[in-house]
This record gives structure tokens, sequence and C-alpha cells, in this order.
């Protein structure tokens, strides 16, 4: 097991690999995608001590961001995108 997936639930880790690897392929085709990655990728280590978290929210800073920018570009709605908990689609 790998540092970064012992620091987020086991859910939000295959969902963070998920859109990543969808990410990289060009294939994530809503904003809502978009906005997810972001707070994925913000709340790793949340609950650790910041020498444990700090390194990897760093890495990932670069990721959520770039992520952050394609959604906006989508929805013209930064707020949406910033990283805030996306609640999910009733019904």
């Amino acid at each position: 097991m790998r540092v970064r997936e012992a620091l987020i639930p086991d859910t939000e880790w295959q969902a963070l690999s998920i859109l990543t690897k969808l990410e990289r392929e060009d294939r994530v085709a809503s904003a809502r995608g978009f906005a997810v990655l972001v707070r994925l990728r913000r709340s790793i280590g949340g609950d650790r001590p910041s020498f444990i978290s700090a390194p990897l929210r760093l890495l990932e800073s670069a990721g959520a961001r770039s992520a952050e920018l394609r959604c906006v570009a989508m929805t013209r709605g930064a707020e949406y995108c910033a990283g805030a908990p996306v609640k999910a689609p009733q019904g």
C-alpha cells in the first residue's frame, strides 16, 4: 500500500484513482467530474500530522489547480469548482 492510499478512505482513494486515469486520458466529460477531482486532491491527508500530509498535498496541488481550471472553463462558475464538497444527485 502506498502512503497516499493510507491517508484517504478506500472509496475516496478508488474515486481518485479512477478520475485521475480518466483525466490522463482526457475522458472526464463533465464539470462535476473535475469538481470531485479537485475536492479529492485537496482532501488528501486532512486528518494526519502535517509532516506526513504536507508533501502529498504539495504534489496534488498542481493537479487540483489544473482540474479546477478545466471545471471553470466548462461551467463559468468558479465557486462550483473550488473544491467544496459535491453533493450526490437526488433520485
